[in-house]
């Protein structure tokens, strides 16, 4: 007992620095648009901003150093001069949210304590030890290697997550990191879930659809706890965070029809941010990160039409330089990975010495999309036609939470539209009301997720929050659209997302963990080790038992590599070739 309590408090506590220290350096981001905090929505806003500051930062980092204490110190800074500077601020909001939200400040007190809990696993996804771990291990022990991907392709996927993680790597949780990773971007997404609801029970503001987003979203969120998913270093996960905030602050930008044009700016920004440190944990996040962004700088240029025009000229900057500087230094760090700006896209190749051969690389986007639509069958066979439809259709229907259930929304909320237009006509009604602004655009990032998805790699895995978005979305338009009161909407909304939360910690493995033998942690699986002698005298190492390294020593690969050779013989931060 004894070891579980501590265990799950070394957690907790460290939880309560991380987060913390990234909303600071949101505050500073936030600063530098002439805002200071003064609503809880201010205080999430700059978590996920300087969430954002950090995965941008971290790729330019590795370029010439290797991820560890240093820059978790300079992270640490920043963070910590953010909430000095707003101290003040910071101080009165919580004065003021204390007396009302009391039951709030609790239950997010519960929810980190159940999620120390479930956080004890080890990740025992079949990916972490493929590639995860092993990402994460280089980066902690090395600045970007050259040509990394020529000792396993996998090692060329340039997520900045796995940088994330490695800037946890050191210290007390050095090879214990996975513990934290989940926790520190999933527990604030819930927090700011539990506020919107119990903002809407009390009194729905102004802006209140992208309030009831988040809240219809829960069930999802809820369903993510399941298994190891706290300690998994799996880029679905925050993927499917981002795609909930990005989708939340778009629909609040698209409701803002009077508020502050300086706010409104830094809105767009966070939105643009968002997407391109998205888009850098996985690729595929471009087309709904993308999109989102392109309509809130669209909309917010037309809002914005009487403004001065240098002030609208800052916030593009803005824009454009975080921009600019996060893709030049994620693509810089892919070619040093894999000698492509965009691995697993042959597009944006450069002629370095440890460039992947291209034939490899085709058949590892060959793989990845043979892989969504029928995985663990040959590629050549899958994408030959379009026969892996039906088995492709029978799997998704049995996805109740991923799949299902944002459907059946959908579709429920498409109907009551149409019954809702059908009656208004017989009634003598041109038109339904009016959706406040433009709010109808929130629903074209998931749509276009949605079509990229399908026709890259249609895994239920790889769908994000999109499907989730999109149905909450058109069932919340159509709620407004159909007139129904703001607190019946409110409660219909809340009691839909409770119960399905409780149904899914009734049914998935959320149950309380019992402590693991390493002072209360579950520790990465042990793994078994061959030698291995490449053509050229380098010494690897490959597991026995299957194709996963886990935290095995530098370097270790499952592939046979008779043709891999150290660019400079004895001297592993050079890298890989094989020509």
């Amino acid at each position: 007992m004894f070891d579980l309590v501590t265990a799950m408090a070394a957690i907790g506590g460290t939880w309560l620095v991380v987060i913390p220290t990234l909303t600071g350096a949101g505050l500073v981001l936030r600063r530098a648009f002439g805002l200071r905090p003064r609503h809880s929505g201010d205080v999430f806003g700059a978590f996920w901003t300087g969430w954002a500051l950090v995965l941008a930062f971290l790729p330019l980092w590795h370029l010439g150093f290797r991820v560890n204490w240093e820059a978790a110190l300079l992270v640490a800074v920043l963070g910590a001069a953010g909430l000095a500077w707003n101290r003040a601020d910071l101080w009165a909001l919580f004065r003021r949210s204390l007396p009302p939200y009391a039951m709030w400040y609790g239950l997010v007190a519960l929810a980190a304590v159940w999620f120390s809990n479930l956080a004890l696993d080890a990740p025992w996804d079949y990916d972490a030890g493929l590639y995860h771990l092993p990402s994460v291990e280089w980066a902690s022990a090395y600045p970007a290697v050259p040509g990394l991907g020529n000792l396993h392709a996998r090692l060329a996927r340039n997520s900045s997550y796995f940088l994330f993680a490695a800037l946890l790597d050191f210290g007390p949780w050095a090879g214990r990191y996975t513990h934290l990773i989940g926790g520190v971007v999933l527990l604030p997404l819930i927090a700011q879930t539990a506020l919107s609801g119990f903002k809407l029970a009390l009194k729905p503001p102004a802006r209140w659809l992208s309030h009831l987003l988040v809240v219809a979203v829960l069930p999802m969120v809820v369903y993510l706890l399941r298994g190891s998913q706290l300690s998994s270093l799996s880029t679905d996960l925050p993927v499917f965070v981002l795609g909930v905030v990005v989708a939340a602050r778009l629909l609040d930008l698209l409701e803002d029809r009077d508020g502050d044009a300086r706010a409104r700016g830094y809105s767009v920004f966070v939105i643009a941010a968002l997407a391109v440190v998205g888009t850098a944990i996985k690729l595929s996040f471009l087309a709904f990160g993308g999109a989102a962004a392109l309509i809130a700088v669209a909309v917010w240029w037309r809002q914005t039409g009487g403004v001065d025009g240098h002030r609208r000229a800052g916030v593009l900057a803005w824009i454009a330089g975080f921009g600019l500087l996060a893709a030049v230094a994620w693509m810089a760090h892919g070619v040093i990975l894999s000698g492509y700006i965009a691995y697993p896209s042959t597009v944006g190749s450069l002629p370095v010495d440890w460039r992947m051969l291209p034939e490899h690389v085709h058949d590892e986007a060959r793989w990845i999309r043979a892989y969504g639509r029928l995985p663990g069958e040959d590629w050549e066979t899958v994408l030959a036609d379009w026969s892996w439809l039906d088995p492709w259709f029978r799997d998704l229907v049995r996805q109740p939470y991923p799949i299902v259930l944002p459907v059946g929304l959908l579709v429920a909320a498409i109907g009551a539209l149409a019954l809702g237009t059908m009656a208004g006509r017989r009634a003598g009604q041109r038109e339904p009301p009016p959706t406040p602004g433009a709010a109808r655009l929130v629903i074209l990032p998931p749509v276009a997720s949605l079509v990229y998805w399908f026709f890259s790699a249609p895994h239920v895995r790889f769908v994000g929050a999109s499907l989730w978005v999109l149905g909450a979305s058109v069932g919340l338009l159509a709620l407004d659209r159909l007139g129904v009161r703001r607190g019946l909407a409110a409660a219909l909304v809340i009691g839909w997302a409770v119960a399905l939360s409780a149904f899914s910690i009734a049914t998935q493995d959320t149950r309380w963990r019992e402590a693991g033998p390493d002072r209360g942690f579950h520790p990465i699986p042990p793994v078994e080790l061959r030698e291995v002698i490449t053509d050229s005298g380098a010494r690897l190492y490959a597991p026995v038992a299957d194709d996963r390294c886990w935290d095995a020593p530098l370097p270790c690969t499952p592939q046979r590599l008779p043709d891999l050779r150290l660019r400079t013989d004895g001297d592993l931060r050079d890298g890989f070739t094989r020509r």
